[in-house]
This record gives C-alpha cells, structure tokens and sequence, in this order.
C-alpha cells in the first residue's frame, strides 16, 4: 500500500464504529443483490482500542460476536476444516471436511441476534498458508463448506507490516480482497471515553497535560487503563499517591512505582510521579468549579496571573471541565449555570481557551445546553468567535 492512500484511510477512533456501523448497513445491501461484501481490516499498534471499539460496536448494535484468535488458528486445518471419515449407506465411507466448533457459534449468534460480527482478531499474526485460506473465507463467506448466515459482518484487526511486528505481510492480490484503515490514536477520542469510563482523576489530568506519552513503546492507551485500574481498585495507594503530592512520602509509592513499571516505560513513569509531586495538587476538579466556585476562583487567579501564566494547568481544567459536562452522565443542577457563568466571563480564562470550552459545550446534551449556558456565556461566545475572525483577516492582510 503507498503513501498516499495509507494517508487517505486514515480513522480515529470517534470515527471508527461510524465506519463499521455505514459498512454493515452497505453489506447489507450488497446481500440482497449477491453482491461480494465488504471485508474491513482495522490496522494499528497494539493498545489502541482495535478490538476493544468492534466489541462495543457489536454490542450496540444488539448483534452476536465471536472472535476468532490466532491461538485458534494455528495450521490451515483449524480454518478450512478438518478430515474425517463418514459412513454412508452400504458400508461406503467419504472423507468430509469437518468445520471448526467456532462456526457453529456463529450460526448460533446469529439465530439469537439481528447478524452477527465475526472478528478475525490480529489476522495477519498467523502462518502464511493461514493467511491464504482465510482469503476464500473473506471472498466467498463460506468456512470448510459451511454457508455464513446473513447478517454475518466479517471485520478484521491487524498490525501494520514493516519489521516492527511479527506478522504475515499480504500481497497485492490478498490486500485487493479487503479494505484497510489505519486506526491512529487520537487523544480527544480517548480523553472523552475515558471521563465516560471512569479512568481515575489523576490519570486523565496526566494523559492531558503529556498526551504524546500515551504512544510510547510500552506506554499505550491500553496499559493506561490497566494503571488506572491498579489504582482505581486500590484506594489505599490512592491515599499515598495524595500524600505524595502534598510533599509527603509513603512507603506505598514503591508498589505504585513497581506497578507503574510493568505497565509503562520508564521514561512515562518518571513523568508520572514528576507530574504528580508538582503540577497535579494545581489542577481544579470540574465539580469543584461547578459547586465552589468562590472557593476555587482566587487559585485559578493566581494560576492566570503568574509569570508565564500557567496555561498548561490552565488547560488541563479547562479540557476536564468540558469533557465531564459533555459527559452523558453528567448531571445538571440549578446552581451550576451561574458558576460556570463566573468561570467563563470574569475574565480569569485565556480567550481561546474560553472559546474551546464554549464551542465544545454547544455539542452537548439538549437538556446540558438549556440548563447551564446563560445569555451571558453566549454573548462572551459572539465577542470571542469575532474577534478570531477579525485576527484572522488581519493576519491575511486585510483591514478589519
């Protein structure tokens, strides 16, 4: 594949079940006039919510899934079927091809659902041979004889070729059979699963001030979460990691510090326990915002005002405050309007930081938007979108 068209199939993962959910409804169609069905492969580093976003697609959708792993598919007999011998009538034996016990599955997730996803997980870290045979499987949707049911949506995730990953690298003529996507990490993306998803606070303020940690060698989204979890089911290190912060040791940072180690490189983990004794004591929750806000207001003023201005902390609030408003579990409350009032028009806010959250929030929930953005907040809106406007004809030489 060139460079032009890796750059063209670009995906993030917002996008992705977008795509799988305009793709099932295509080969849904395709069905109904015995057209060849869309096969596509979701190819990316390991760690970046592949698997992870067609098993939510699929469980969405209300449809089956059944993933098939590379540890099943050791030798080609595992796809296409393996011999044995049937007797017939007159003692006359055949040998038949014996499908393997997945595709039953799939025919039984398909009668329980409207279809069913059948995810070739990791495909091309399997033998060549293998890669060869599940070629007939993605062309002609039948397994060891065995006719896939409609509604059967064959979806595909693999690694990129290139020396980096063990894996099977198709030709031409296998990659014609299929579409590819490179599924790229996008940090928006993951900041607004992870508020949804309950990736503990400090966690997710250090994925938004270092996002460019979050695709290092060991460091992936994935290990994130499972740091996240260690601390999320550990309040007892949350409590020493508080401490920490505060200036205080606690002998409990070693086992943080050992576990951090498993999951991350070591350069993420040194940025880590750096972030977290310096700048994340400064960051204000979103509640805090919301229902304090007198007492928060003078820190977020001396934040503003020293020199430089902290606009990376400063930023860091400011993405947290939008993505636990644009939250789905977000609840308003009466209160609320009149603080996020203050918080976006007294003039503490850099401008274009303003303008971010205000545009972001415009995106959320109907009954967010009527209950916590005030004519006030939208006249500071119009000011800012204007002056942007006027800058930018400025820049371009042109008079205001």
């Amino acid at each position: 594949m060139d460079t032009e068209t890796i750059a063209q199939s670009m995906i993030t993962p917002s996008q992705l079940p977008i795509l799988l959910e305009d793709l099932f409804q295509e080969n849904k169609k395709l069905e109904k006039i015995s057209g060849r069905k869309i096969v596509p492969d979701i190819q990316g580093k390991p760690g970046i919510g592949k698997t992870q976003i067609v098993q939510e697609f699929a469980k969405e959708k209300g449809l089956g899934l059944v993933m098939v792993t590379p540890d099943m598919l050791a030798e080609v007999g595992d796809l296409n079927g393996l011999p044995d011998i049937e007797r017939l009538n007159g003692g006359l034996a055949i040998t038949k091809l014996r499908p393997p016990d997945w595709v039953y599955s799939i025919l039984k997730e398909s009668e329980n659902h409207q279809g069913c996803v059948l995810l070739f997980d990791d495909h091309n870290r399997v033998d060549p041979q293998v890669v060869n045979a599940e070629m007939s499987v993605f062309q002609n949707h039948k397994i060891a004889g065995v006719e896939l049911p409609e509604g059967t949506f064959i979806v595909l995730t693999s690694n990129p070729d290139g020396g980096e990953f063990m894996v099977t690298e198709m030709d031409e003529a296998q990659k014609d059979r299929i579409q590819t996507f490179q599924l790229k990490f996008d940090p928006q993306s993951w900041y607004a699963w992870a508020e949804k998803s309950g990736i503990h606070p400090i966690i997710l303020n250090f994925a938004l001030r270092y996002p460019e940690a979050m695709c290092g060698k060991k460091t992936t989204p994935r290990s994130m979460e499972a740091f996240s979890h260690f601390v999320n089911f550990h309040p007892e290190y949350v409590g020493a990691l508080v401490k920490m912060k505060e200036g205080e040791f606690d002998e409990k940072i070693e086992m943080v510090s050992l576990r951090a180690r498993a999951l991350l490189d070591e350069e993420t983990v040194g940025s880590f326990f750096g972030f977290l004794v310096q700048d994340n004591k400064l960051v204000i929750p979103p509640d805090k915002i919301l229902n304090a806000w007198s007492d928060v207001k003078k820190q977020l003023v001396s934040l503003s005002q020293q020199s430089p201005m902290r606009t990376d902390i400063l930023g860091i609030i400011v993405q947290r405050l939008s993505l636990y408003l644009t939250s789905e579990h977000y609840q308003p409350e009466s209160h609320h309007k009149a603080n996020l009032e203050q918080f976006l028009t007294d003039g503490i806010i850099p401008e274009d930081l303003t303008l971010s959250v205000v545009q972001q929030l415009i995106h959320a929930r109907e009954e967010t938007r009527k209950l916590i953005l005030s004519d006030r907040i939208y006249e500071r809106l119009s000011v800012l979108m204007n002056s942007n406007t006027d800058q930018g004809r400025t820049s371009n030489g042109l008079t205001k």
